[in-house]
């Protein structure tokens, strides 16, 4: 009987957040901006809706109800791995169809893609972060032997950084337009 009353008073629980879920996407149903503080507590939005946390799916259902509002997603919390960014729908995710298929991809290409993918965003200003203060740390220089084959990498990785920044330095100024180059 006791467990009888446990599941009654889930079912509550749920109805009666799902009520007030619905009103508010209801009062917000016109332009609106939504700000989700601290979002990475949605990280674990995953493919299937058994597997995902209450907040993933209940931070999903909200943007799939406003298609019209903006979004800020506020967070301390970087993503350490691509999968923790399936919750943010609205992202810009330059030339996929949707997160989903961005995080595919970004999984499958390993962690510097999604430094990439990070660095993108920071450009198109969609994205900021701040660093901490290195006050207090410590570090050491430590030389290491690259075997040759090691060595044709690192030069030609160093000279091809070196052709990019000097066709970025030769592209043209668009000051007029307020943008950038």
């Amino acid at each position: 009987k006791n467990n009888n009353n446990n599941n009654n008073n889930k079912k509550k629980k749920k109805k009666k957040s799902q009520t007030k879920f619905s009103s508010a996407s209801r009062d917000m149903s016109k332009c609106c901006l939504v700000i989700f503080d601290e979002c990475h507590k949605a990280k674990n939005l995953l493919l299937t809706a058994t597997e995902s946390s209450q907040t993933g799916l209940a931070v999903e259902a909200l943007q799939s109800c406003l298609p019209d509002a903006c979004v800020l997603y506020s967070s301390a919390t970087g993503a350490s791995e691509p999968a923790n960014l399936r919750y943010m729908t609205r992202l810009g995710t330059f030339g996929y169809d949707s997160m989903s298929s961005a995080v595919t991809a970004l999984t499958r290409c390993g962690l510097g893609a999604l430094e990439m993918f990070g660095m993108s965003l920071k450009a198109a200003g969609a994205y900021l972060s701040r660093s901490l203060s290195y006050r207090g740390a410590e570090f050491q220089v430590a030389e290491v032997d690259l075997d040759p084959v090691s060595r044709i990498m690192y030069d030609r990785s160093a000279y091809l950084w070196q052709l990019l920044f000097a066709v970025l330095r030769a592209l043209p100024r668009d000051s007029e337009k307020g943008g950038g180059r």
